[in-house]
């Protein structure tokens, strides 16, 4: 199984010009971001990070992390 960060390499929002766009590559520069593909914790560095205005809204967070998880589980 794919990693969230190894899904976000392959993914369709890494060349969307499209605030999904926008975070998908933002993540991929952040070199602090977390090396796991649980929610919990991705929702919660997400949530720290929008204090500072660092990446864009929680909300279309979600959305990306809702296509890795159809993708993850197609196959199931």
């Amino acid at each position: 199984m794919k990693s969230f960060i190894e899904w976000l390499k392959t993914s369709q929002y890494l060349n969307s010009d499209s605030v999904k766009g926008d975070i998908a590559r933002d993540i991929l520069r952040d070199k602090t971001f977390p090396d796991t593909s649980e929610e919990d914790r991705l929702l919660s560095y997400m949530n720290s990070k929008l204090k500072y205005g660092a990446l864009a809204p929680l909300s279309e967070f979600k959305v990306i992390y809702k296509s890795y998880l159809t993708y993850i589980n197609k196959d199931k």
